[in-house]
Formats: C-alpha cells, structure tokens, sequence
C-alpha cells in the first residue's frame, strides 16, 4: 500500500511540474510587462499635398529603439521599407530601386518623429518608456482610450488602445508629423516578432542606388501620381 501510495504521489508530481513548464513555455510577458519585440499589421493611408495612398504596414519593433515598417499596397505590391535604429533611418524605395538614409528627426525630410525610441515604445505599449521620453495626455477619439503623445521632436501623434491603457499594438496611429502630411492606420491582425539580429538590418539590396535628393512627400506623390522617381541619382 505505502508503495502504491508512493506511486501516486510522484506521478502527480511528474504532471505538476509537467503543466507548470508548458504554462511557462506559452505565458507572455510578465504582468504589466511590454514584450521585448511584435508584430503588428495596419491599413489606411498617407496622405500629402492633397494627394492621398491607401497602403498595407506591417509594422515591427524591438526595445529598445528598433523599428520597421514594410509598406505596400491594399493588395500586397510592395512599395517601401523604412528601418529605424535609434535616431538613424534607412528607406528602400522598391519600386525605383533606390535608397536614402538619414536622421529621423528631421522632419523637412522624412516626416518621422521622434525616432526608433518613440514608435518602438508606442508599438510595444511601453508607457514607462513613454512617461521617460515625453508626455502621453487622453485624447478624445473613437471608441476605447486615445492618447495623444508629445516630445521634443515628436508631435501630434495620436495612438488609440481597445482598453483603458497603453497596451502592446495600438487599434489605431493618427501622426502629423509634418505640415501637409497625415498618416492614418488601422491594425487589422498581429505578426510573429521579428529576430531583432536580421529584421533590422539597413543594408540596402544590391542594384539599388542612393537617392540624394530625398523627401517622404516628393515619394508619396511619386507613388500616388505615377510619377517617374529619382531616376539613378548616385
């Protein structure tokens, strides 16, 4: 009896500890803790000098200031990659084959805010990192909780969460981050994270030439009208 009753014991313990390592192997990130890298997919569009593209991002981010957005058409064209580390940005224009990099605080240029710091929180709902970097103040704006995030540098960014917090992957992005230049997006469904050591990688893909004369307006309206781009400036 004491043998069978032994028995007993040690197998309950074997599947104790059995679902204790499976709930740890699918639990997330600790309570209240931001993941460490996701995966997010928008729609909606880009709007500048009254002209407007309706676009596919998928939008990823690692902590803590790697970001990178593929952006392509509704139905899945690819038409740019932006690739932020830290303050530095990389945009491969695809269709024209072209590259430029630079800061991405300059907004006369690229029109992104802020740099990787700031979008890599807003993705990943870091609300500590963004209470460090600048101000997140509630903003009136469609269902659940908007708020509106400011810093030096980054302003009119407006981010809205299905909940009462800043959580992981906002519902929605509303940025002005220039004069003329409005970005709407959507999230229709989540992605797997990205491998932080290849998704953001700058390194433009052989044949492309590098795009001197480079402003995010000139290229969206380039996309928009069908206009030729920089046409192999080296």
């Amino acid at each position: 009896m004491h043998r069978r009753g032994a028995l007993h014991l040690l197998a309950a313990a074997v599947l104790l500890s059995a679902a204790s390592c499976a709930a740890r192997r699918h639990a997330g990130p600790a309570s209240g803790a931001p993941p460490s890298a996701i995966g997010v997919r928008y729609r909606g569009s880009i709007e500048s000098g009254g002209k407007s593209v309706r676009v596919r991002t998928d939008l990823y981010a690692a902590a803590p200031d790697l970001v990178r957005a593929e952006i392509a058409s509704p139905l899945g064209q690819p038409l740019a990659s932006f690739i932020l580390r830290g303050d530095d940005l990389t945009i491969l224009w695809l269709r024209e084959r072209a590259w430029w990099r630079g800061s991405a605080r300059d907004q006369s240029v690229a029109g992104l805010p802020g740099g990787g710091e700031v979008w890599a929180a807003l993705l990943l709902g870091d609300a500590a990192r963004l209470a460090a970097l600048g101000e997140a103040t509630p903003a009136a704006g469609g269902a659940g909780s908007s708020f509106r995030f400011t810093a030096p540098g980054a302003s009119e960014i407006l981010v809205r969460y299905g909940g009462a917090a800043i959580t992981p992957a906002p519902d929605a992005i509303d940025a002005k981050p220039a004069a003329g230049l409005a970005i709407q997006l959507e999230r229709s469904g989540r992605l797997d994270p990205p491998d932080p050591a290849k998704a953001f990688d700058p390194t433009p893909p052989p044949g492309f030439e590098r795009w001197i004369d480079f402003d995010l307006p000139s290229m969206i309206d380039a996309t928009a009208g069908g206009v030729a781009g920089p046409g192999g400036s080296g």
